[in-house]
Order: structure tokens, then sequence, then C-alpha cells
């Protein structure tokens, strides 16, 4: 049994013996359309017939499981036609890699779904943790997964018993690819309406031609700086329009921003992490300011269905057992993988974060309007009257001596003496962390915030009194 299908709303992908049978998104025909069949592909025909459309399906129900509704039926529906087309057989038994939206409210429905397609679901695996797994991370990963309308991370520890998940953010509000899109497409047709007259979200056939070009583009302005697009207007004549990466940026600085408050939260504060992010998004215009805030991690692109193809490789050599039904032959929810699956990973581009980023070691804390030199000595952080910085009190989670910030050779670290933690960029310390110019302490919470400055010569230490 090697047949693997993951749940992916952005890229739904199915695999057998290590292959790739299908792998799209789900942009499918919905139930409550009049006309053509509930569940077939309509990539290529968003723009075109919006209103048949359903991209939000997997997500409804992930957010509220419901037996009924053009939700449920139009992903039975897609669920039946992806069978169909991997030429998957009746009473197939498949392991499913499930997205961070699905767990253990809603998963009793999809297993309904599989089974009215004639699939047999034998396990539930975690898609983060089958990435780590098949990446054969050395470190804790950061697994970022990007849906039709959601974003998450998901932290996968790395232990003497394989890879678990140890931690999950899970993003609703910026919504996903989906957003992403739609914000490139309002920037690209008012950049035609400015260099040729044209709106063309003005026509269905040439709004369809601007989207279905702007996956490309994005990758092009990414790469190179900027990229030229093309049309073909509604009389046949050829339009483009030049954009550059900093504009297509722009509009996607609120999505980045969250994204990058989710890795913070996830990363103890500085330390080396893997961080996997879809091909996709590694290559998005504004991606690259988000990277450079972790410095010396290792990055690696993951295409789409990659977990599926690495699980079903897995499988199929062995290297992996299949899972065992649980009690009264309940299907597990797996979080954990305790034996290596790597297979393809070594293919995968993997390359340091912010490579070129120079960063300066803080010569100064500033609090409240006032600059305290960072030296030798401790620079005692807390309630205590006798620390360096006394902080007021009555500051919730504000230990007496909370931590302190001192140099240590060319660096300066914060060490942590609290229980309830202190904070650098929203990352937690974990014991002692490096700090750098610009970052922001933070203790207590709400607590209060610290910002390191670099004064003068910043490569040349203060004196040690």
């Amino acid at each position: 049994m090697s047949v693997v299908i993951e749940l992916a709303d952005r890229a739904l992908a199915i695999a057998r013996d290590g292959a790739l049978l299908d792998v799209a998104p789900s942009v499918v025909r919905s139930a409550a359309a009049r006309d053509g069949r509930a569940g077939e592909s309509m990539l290529g025909r968003e723009r075109i017939a919006p209103t048949e459309v359903s991209t939000e399906h997997w997500a409804s129900l992930a957010r509220s499981p419901d037996v009924s509704g053009p939700a449920l039926q139009t992903a039975s529906a897609e669920m039946s036609a992806r069978a169909a087309h991997a030429a998957l057989q009746p009473g197939s038994a498949v392991e499913m890699v499930t997205a961070a939206p699905f767990d253990g409210r809603n998963l009793g429905l999809v297993l309904a779904l599989a089974a009215a397609a004639g699939l047999r679901v034998t396990a539930f695996r975690d898609a983060a943790v089958t990435t780590a797994a098949a990446l054969d991370a050395s470190t804790d990963t950061l697994v970022v997964e990007l849906g039709l309308h959601h974003a998450a991370v998901t932290r996968v520890s790395r232990t003497a018993r394989g890879w678990a998940r140890s931690g999950q953010r899970l993003d609703l509000q910026h919504g996903g690819w989906i957003e992403l899109q739609q914000q490139a497409l309002a920037l690209a047709a008012e950049a035609f309406v400015l260099r040729t007259r044209f709106d063309p979200l003005h026509n269905a056939r040439t709004e369809q031609q601007l989207y279905d070009a702007l996956p490309a583009g994005l990758a092009r302005a990414g790469a190179a700086g900027s990229v030229l697009l093309q049309l073909q207007g509604p009389q046949a004549e050829a339009l483009s329009a030049e954009l550059t990466r900093d504009q297509f940026a722009l509009p996607v600085q609120p999505f980045m921003r969250s994204l990058l408050n989710l890795l913070h939260s996830l990363r103890p504060a500085g330390s080396a992490v893997t961080l996997a992010l879809p091909a996709v998004l590694a290559k998005f215009p504004g991606i690259e300011a988000v990277l450079a805030e972790f410095q010396g991690c290792e990055l690696v692109e993951t295409p789409d269905g990659f977990a599926a193809a690495a699980l079903s490789a897995a499988l199929t050599r062995g290297a992996l057992a299949s899972a065992p039904a649980g009690r009264d032959a309940a299907v597990p929810l797996l979080r954990r993988i305790e034996q290596r699956i790597a297979s393809a990973a070594t293919q995968l581009p993997r390359y340091r974060a912010g490579v070129g980023v120079h960063s300066v070691a803080p010569t100064h804390l500033l609090y409240a309007g006032r600059a305290m030199a960072i030296t030798g000595n401790p620079l005692d952080i807390g309630r205590g009257p006798g620390g360096t910085l006394a902080l007021p009190e009555g500051l919730a989670g504000v230990s007496r001596l909370h931590c302190s910030v001192q140099r240590d050779g060319s660096q300066v670290v914060v060490i942590d003496h609290s229980s309830y933690g202190s904070y650098v960029n929203g990352e937690r310390v974990a014991g002692r962390a490096l700090l750098h110019a610009g970052d922001t302490l933070r203790v207590g919470d709400p607590g209060v915030e610290l910002s390191m400055i670099a004064v003068g010569d910043s490569h040349a230490p203060p004196p040690s009194n």
C-alpha cells in the first residue's frame, strides 16, 4: 500500500509508488453551479465564470464541519473526480497527509468523503511532520504552509525518536494564495490602465489572460527585479505593462508581516532552524524581507506534492511501515514519524537565509528615552530595586530579576532568569540569545519593550566599565 493523498487545497496531490499521479489546486466547479459536472477542474476559467467556481469548500469544511450543503457536495465530487483521474481502484487503501486546518474535529468528515469516493483511509499524517522527516532535517524545522485561503507555520522538533510536531500557528485573517494573486491582479490591471488606457478587468477574457500570467510573472519579478506582462486585447491588439518587484511587494506587506510574526512566535530566539517554504512562496516578491530576519538558517524550497510523493516512496521501499489501525479499527492521526523517509530531498534547492545581510552588535539599550551602555558587566533588568534597570512595580509577568544583557567578547547576549520568559523580536529566549542592533527585547506580557541600538563605531566594543 503506497497510495498517498495530500489534502492541501492549493496543491491537492495523489501519489503512488513515489510518483505524483495528480497535483493541482482545488479550483473546481461548485455543486451550486447550474451547468457542468461538480468537482471538475475550473483552472483557466476562474475569472471567466467566477460564479461557477469553488475555491473555499475545503476551508469551509475545516472551519465548521457540515454534513450537508454545497461545500460538502463540492468536496465529495472533487474527491471522486481526483480518484478517477488518478485511476485509483475502488477499495484502494490510502494514507492521507493533512494540512494545518484539519484536526480531529473535522477529519471524520474527510473520512466519510473518502469512503464515498471508494477509498479506504488507513491513517492521517501531519503534513508538516511528513515534510520535515522527508527533508531529514537535523534541527527543528519551521514548515510554512500556503493554502488557497490561509497560511500556517508548524514547528517540528527533531528528537531521538524522530520528528514530532511541537507547535503550530494558523492565520486565516490575511488569506492565502488566492488573496495574494488577487492583490497582484489589481496592481497589474492598474499598470495596464496607466500604460495602455485599457483595463483588463473589464473584459473576462483579458482578465483570465492576466490572471494566468501572474504566477510566472511574479516569480520572474522576484528573481530579476521586474517583469513585462503581455496581453492580447479585445481587438487582438498587443498590450504590455512592466512591473517591478517592489511594486508587487507593496500590497502584500500585511501578509508578509503576519507570516514573519508566525515564524518568530515558533522559533526559539536566535536559534538555527530549517525553514521549509513552498517553492511558489519562496519566489514571491516581498518574501526576501521575511527571510532576511533568519540569517544563517537553512532554507529549503519544497515543490507542490512533496510530502505525498516522499511518503509514498518511503512506503513503497519499506523505509516506513504502514500505520496500524487504532482501537476498534479507528483511523489514527499521527503527528510523529520515527523513521527517516528522506528520498529526493537532496535535489531540492537549499541555501542559507539572509546571506549578505550584515548584522551589528548593539552598543546601547534604549528604554523610555534613556540609552544605557552595554558593557561586559551584566545590565540586570527586572522589578528588583537593586537592578541596573529597575522596571515599575505591577507589571504582569515581570520577575524581580528578569533577564540580563551584557557584552560577551564581540557579541551581545541576553540571559533569561525568569519563569515568564523574555522575547527577542517575538521569539522566546531559551536560556540565552544573541542580540543585534535593531532587535526588540520584550519582558512581561504585554510588558515593556527595550530597543537595541548601535551608537558611534559599532564595530569597536565600548569600555568594560
